[in-house]
């Protein structure tokens, strides 16, 4: 993977996602010729979204014109003044160089700015919105120690950076409706990988069942319902930044409406519900009265740890229904008993009654102790023996 400035990526980030979710001011260009290609900003909101940076760096945003360009450019400049009083110029240095994601994550968790304390947020390089969300506190996490809280900040926009990094390169499994890890064909589902020895057998039977489920639904032409509708998650992905990176601006009302669709798909999708339920581990009242963030998080965990967005799941479950229906066609029954083996274990438990061993009983049916075995161990009706 080539060198990437995370550090300027994440500035870019955070400056874009508060203009798209409503910094921008929009003027009519036929009223306002003079302001043609030119974007400006609503100094009030675009400082309450950003409240750390803009009073750090001391930027007058009226004196600029509100023009967002020229903010967006002279921040990152009073950024790095900062760094460079508060002798982290070394840091900036490092920081803004050329480096692969891997790199940095692994500098970053050797960093002290890795805390595991009850107040900092959840961090795992494996669920890629927790980097961001990590970045975001490390960014508003204000101290006594400005040389730390400049610092702070740096790293703060590099995971912000690394975050915008890795979601644009995620693709659609091969198979199923689920994100993957960014250069991977597989989601975590159906993935092969050879680093996971332990589940490797497991790991198989899932690619199998996801193969013949991927077949299922090509044959009956749902494709594009599990993996399509391009347009809509690409207007999804344009407001994902903006929902992870600045939650606590979201309207109560829109979370509740965005709750109210996700849980009318969830009462047309029983496979969804199930699993959301049984992951969850909670009574219906407490399920249906989960706070919107929280129930963002499990369907996460459930169906999709790679998605981003805080929008869309209603798209997302009624793909994974679909998904888990086809699943649930192609997967193997579970064997059951002939009818010489059913004669057998009846057999095995009328002897028992009797008083038999379990080495009499097997020379009596003419068969091994360890079949025996096998079926105390698999049948609970005769764990006794």
């Amino acid at each position: 993977m080539s060198g990437i400035n995370f550090l300027r990526i994440g500035w870019t980030e955070l400056h874009n996602s508060a203009m798209i979710f409503g910094a921008e001011v929009d003027y009519w260009p036929p009223d306002y010729p003079e302001l043609v290609n030119r974007i400006y900003l609503d100094t009030r909101l675009y400082s309450n979204l950003l409240p750390r940076i803009v009073k750090d760096s001391h930027v007058d945003l009226e004196a600029y014109g509100c023009r967002s360009d020229l903010i967006f450019n002279m921040i990152f400049k009073r950024i790095r003044k900062n760094a460079k009083n508060h002798d982290n110029l070394r840091w900036w240095q490092y920081l803004t160089s050329e480096k692969s994601v891997n790199t940095l994550l692994n500098d970053f968790q050797k960093s002290s700015f890795n805390f595991h304390n009850t107040q900092a947020p959840v961090f795992s390089r494996i669920q890629i919105h927790t980097i961001a969300k990590y970045g975001m506190w490390l960014i508003n996490h204000e101290t006594e120690d400005p040389k730390q809280d400049s610092l702070a900040m740096l790293w703060g926009m590099a995971l912000i950076g690394v975050t915008k990094y890795l979601w644009d390169k995620q693709g659609i499994c091969e198979f199923c409706y689920r994100r993957t890890w960014p250069g991977r064909r597989f989601c975590e589902g159906h993935s092969q990988s050879q680093s996971d020895t332990k589940n490797r057998s497991k790991n198989y039977m899932n690619y199998r069942t996801g193969k013949k489920a991927h077949e299922l639904i090509k044959k009956h032409e749902l494709t594009e319902r599990v993996q399509g509708a391009t347009m809509l998650k690409q207007a999804i992905s344009a407001t994902a930044m903006c929902d992870l990176l600045y939650p606590e601006f979201l309207d109560k009302e829109v979370k509740t409406d965005e709750k109210d669709m996700i849980f009318q798909a969830l009462s047309q999708c029983p496979y969804v519900l199930a699993r959301l339920k049984m992951q969850i581990g909670c009574s219906y009242d407490e399920f249906i009265n989960l706070e919107y963030d929280h129930l963002i998080n499990h369907l996460r965990q459930t169906l999709d740890p790679y998605e981003l967005s805080c929008r869309g799941w209603q798209l997302k479950i009624f793909s994974a229904e679909i998904w888990f229906a086809a699943e649930r066609k192609v997967s193997p029954g579970v064997r059951k008993n002939g009818k010489k083996a059913t004669a057998r274990i009846a057999a095995t438990k009328k002897l028992a009654a009797l008083g038999l061993t379990k080495s009499e009983i097997a020379r009596k049916l003419k068969i091994s102790p360890s079949t025996i075995s096998k079926w105390i161990v698999r049948k609970p009706e005769i764990s006794w023996i």
